[in-house]
Order: C-alpha cells, then structure tokens, then sequence
C-alpha cells in the first residue's frame, strides 16, 4: 500500500471513531427521555420548591444516566474535569439524599457547567 492510502484509512478511521462516540454520547445524554442537563435543572427546581421526593427521583435518572454514560466520557475526556464531575455528582446526589437545598444547587449548577464543558466539540482548557 501507498503510504497515501494509508494516511486515508488512518485518517477515515479516526474521524470515524470520532464520530461514533460524538453520537453515542449524545444519544447517552440527550436522547428521549435522557436529558442530563435537564434533569439536573429539574432535581435542583425540585429541591427548591422542597419536594425531595422528585428531586431524588430525577437525581436517580441522573445517576443512571452518568453510570451508563460514563465510559464514553472516560474514553474521550480521561483528565481531570472528569474527575471533578465525577465528584460534584457525588456531592450532588449526597446533597440531594440530605436534603441540603444549597448545596443542591452549588453542585447541580458546577456538574452541569463541567459537563458541558466535557460533552463540547472543543471543551475549554
């Protein structure tokens, strides 16, 4: 093979792959009734109002989401805001099971600001 050719096939082959977890991630977190964002948004309205009964309801969506989600984002963006979202889930859920309003929303609103961060075509440094 031409060293040509091959460049194609390594290059296809990267944008593929690229691609693939672009659309698995996406339909991993924003597809039907997954959103992740909003169900953070929702856990966080709920814990406002002081309905802790929905609140851990959609927290529980979001852990599902995360824990199924959770090696695409590892393959594409193993660093350390993936560490740091992994803990401000952690803090949230707590935060949500001990019915502490303020730190609902403290976490909710940095898992939400790492995600996206993370989730983006290009996440900011």
């Amino acid at each position: 093979m031409k060293e040509r050719t091959i460049l194609f096939w390594l290059g296809g082959a990267f944008v593929t792959i690229f691609f693939i977890i672009f659309v698995w991630q996406q339909v991993l977190f924003n597809w039907g009734d997954n959103n992740f964002k909003e169900s953070i948004e929702n856990t966080i309205q709920f814990a406002q109002a002081g309905d802790w009964q929905n609140a851990d309801k959609e927290a529980g969506k979001v852990r599902k989401m995360w824990n199924d989600g959770n090696p695409v984002i590892a393959v594409k963006y193993a660093e350390s805001d993936y560490t740091f979202l992994n803990v401000y889930l952690l803090r949230f859920d707590s935060a949500v099971k001990l019915r502490d309003r303020e730190e609902v929303v403290k976490e909710g609103a940095a898992s939400i600001y790492i995600f996206e961060n993370i989730t983006s075509i290009a996440p900011k440094p």
